[in-house]
């Protein structure tokens, strides 16, 4: 039986290979179609991240500044500083996952 083949045995091969052919370009625009989302996504990330980087960065270069009115610290300042207080009764934990977040 497969010892011979005739014209419609090439013209069944001919039409599955083209069957799979328009399948793979098929899949292959889904995945490009998939692909361009994801990447249009990451950059709208990373302007997002690009516009509060620079917005922020504009704000800590004010503190980075040096203040002429600033006085250096003095034992006293420091100790008062490491002082614990009390939180006040309206300072909470708030559990976030696996971290507890204290209100500032």
């Amino acid at each position: 039986m497969w010892d011979k083949l005739n014209h419609s045995d090439i013209e069944q091969a001919k039409q599955r290979r083209k069957l799979r052919h328009a399948e793979t370009v098929r899949r292959h625009a889904e995945e490009l179609i998939s692909l361009d989302a994801e990447q249009a996504g990451i950059d709208t990330l990373n302007q997002l991240i690009g516009a509060f980087a620079e917005k922020y960065k504009k704000a800590m270069t004010s503190f980075a500044e040096p203040d002429a009115t600033r006085r250096e610290p003095t034992e006293a300042t420091v100790l008062n500083d490491l002082r614990y207080d009390e939180p006040s009764p309206e300072v909470r934990a708030v559990p976030f996952g696996n971290f507890n977040f204290a209100a500032a």
